[in-house]
């Protein structure tokens, strides 16, 4: 008969001894997982074309053509082109030269 069941022997654990070793692996890592879940989350910062290329320390002439490119997304807005801040932030750290 195959059963999907596996069995684990414990010698000279005392009841309490298991339950505080379950305890000290798992409560850590479910509360790893809620504090990401439940974190507060930051509202998302938009900058102006001016403030990107300052950031980044390129031209705006420079910045124009990425986004033609589409190395960069910029987001309209009321006609204003703006670039959301994370977006920024995870090119360069995708783009670092170790």
């Amino acid at each position: 008969m195959n059963q999907d069941f596996q069995s684990i022997q414990m010698l000279n654990t005392t009841p309490n001894d298991l339950v505080n070793q379950l305890k000290d692996a798992i409560i850590p890592e479910l509360m790893e997982k809620l504090a990401a879940q439940f974190s507060p989350k930051e509202p998302e910062t938009y900058l102006s074309r001016s403030e990107t290329a300052k950031l980044l320390k390129i031209d705006q002439s420079t910045l124009f053509r990425w986004t033609k490119k589409k190395v960069l997304q910029p987001i309209y807005i009321e006609g204003k082109v703006l670039f959301q801040r994370s977006d920024i932030e995870n090119y360069l750290n995708n783009n670092k030269i170790n």
